[in-house]
């Protein structure tokens, strides 16, 4: 059986400062009712038991809050993504140590190896704009058609 109790937070993902839960069913059930102590099985809950009282979330509501998880896992994609073509900090560190010996300061600075590196990786994942709870992803299809 599971138990949310012996969870202090869904299961989140970490980039930087930013710290937001995985999209998943389980997650939804336990911010929707944390504490409360479940077994979900097949869209169904065999077994439910709340010390507060309320009463088992409903699939709307927990399609709704996977979809909401959803939507700020996928705004989040390009800092995901930055993470993933950052060259190592010990790599990162020597550039810059290069670009200082060579005199690059100030607005000289952007001609150095290590300000083009970045950049070109902001600019290939451009950062999204506004508030995560917002966003909504564009769903696709496996074959990338959009799903209307």
């Amino acid at each position: 059986m599971y138990n949310s109790q012996k969870r202090t937070q869904p299961i989140s993902f970490k980039l930087g400062e930013i710290e937001y839960p995985v999209p998943s069913i389980e997650n939804a059930i336990y911010t929707l009712r944390p504490g409360a102590d479940w077994e979900y099985v097949n869209g169904l809950f065999s077994y439910y038991e709340d010390p507060e009282g309320r009463s088992k979330p409903t699939n709307d509501e927990i399609n709704n809050e996977v979809e909401r998880m959803e939507n700020i896992f996928a705004f989040y994609e390009y800092s995901r993504k930055r993470k993933d073509e950052y060259a190592p900090i010990t790599e990162q560190l020597d550039m810059l140590y290069k670009d200082i010996q060579s005199g690059l300061f100030g607005n000289s600075a952007m001609d150095g190896s290590w300000y083009k590196h970045i950049k070109s990786i902001k600019e290939k994942y451009v950062k999204e704009t506004g508030l995560a709870e917002n966003f909504v992803r564009v769903k696709k299809y496996s074959d990338g058609s959009l799903i209307e």
